[in-house]
């Protein structure tokens, strides 16, 4: 494992320990144990990865031009790229699209497999409890004070980073494989119906846009779809 991966991880593991202090010893220690697996998680998939690492790893190099011993970055590569094609600059000659994707999936897969596991993974299920738990609860708690008449806010706003939105993804059972595009957004619409004389609430979530599915996301509840074909 590089470097400058495993700094990218402690700075993670240290916000999440921060936010963790008014907690009980016991608890923290689970936390802590479930961080561990999740950075055991990523060193693993780095080691499994090296040929085919070192192969774009060279490619890099020499599109950068860099004849030095030091490790691309892939992280700190992706984010700069994205700035840049972000704000119409020009990328580095020989820097295809294709090379891009390649960057975009290399550090795509380091990140998720420290805040977005597979469901491969015994640790995911406590991982995404940890890092998207209170959110979903926040998230929950408000779309049920609008259904009961408790608040009048007809909309909430949080803010977050790309990496926030990876394991929210990942709760919704989502398959991520490349990095969120910029300014990336998720939905979360309420929708009520009257039938029969019985209110209802459903939930349809949109990313950048796009509807996506919920599969067993709703026990007990009609699915999502069915309200589009059994209400409107």
């Amino acid at each position: 494992m590089y470097l400058s991966d495993v700094s990218s991880l402690v700075q993670i593991i240290i916000r999440l320990c921060e936010q963790t202090h008014s907690i009980c010893k016991c608890t923290l220690t689970v936390i802590l144990s479930v961080i561990a697996q999740a950075v055991r998680s990523a060193i693993r998939f780095i080691a499994e990865s090296r040929e085919k690492d070192e192969q774009l790893q060279q490619k890099v190099k020499d599109v950068l031009g860099d004849t030095s011993d030091d490790s691309i970055a892939f992280l700190d590569l992706h984010d700069a790229m994205t700035v840049i094609k972000s704000h119409n600059k020009q990328v580095p000659e020989g820097m295809t699209e294709d090379l891009l994707m390649d960057i975009n999936k290399e550090a795509s897969k380091r990140m998720i497999a420290l805040v977005a596991p597979g469901v491969e993974l015994s640790h995911r299920e406590e991982l995404l409890k940890l890092s998207m738990g209170r959110m979903f609860d926040s998230v929950v708690q408000r779309m049920r004070q609008c259904a009961d008449g408790e608040s009048k806010h007809q909309m909430y706003m949080y803010s977050g980073h790309d990496t926030t939105i990876m394991p929210l993804l990942a709760t919704l059972g989502q398959d991520i494989t490349t990095w969120p595009p910029y300014v990336s957004n998720v939905i979360f619409e309420m929708w009520e119906s009257q039938k029969d004389g019985k209110k209802q609430e459903y939930v349809k979530v949109l990313v950048n846009g796009k509807e996506v599915d919920l599969p067993d996301m709703l026990p007990g509840n009609m699915h999502v779809h069915a309200y589009d074909t059994d209400v409107l």
